[in-house]
């Protein structure tokens, strides 16, 4: 969900990712002498995050008995 601080994704793992799954979209990008991680293809924008967010919340199960 790109929750900052939370992300297991550091620079030698993404390096890892690009090498051995050959994700050209997944390249580190230099900008100077500082180096940029990429968002994942599958990161969720804001609005997508509250609808996910308002479907767990307004989700319900009915047990059946028989």
């Amino acid at each position: 969900m790109n929750v900052k601080g939370k992300t297991n994704d550091n620079i030698k793992a993404i390096m890892d990712i690009v090498l051995f799954c050959q994700c050209k979209n997944m390249k580190l990008v230099y900008v100077g002498s500082r180096v940029v991680k990429p968002k994942a293809s599958f990161t969720l924008d804001k609005n997508a995050q509250l609808f996910v967010y308002q479907w767990l919340k307004n989700l319900r199960f009915v047990i059946k008995m028989p």
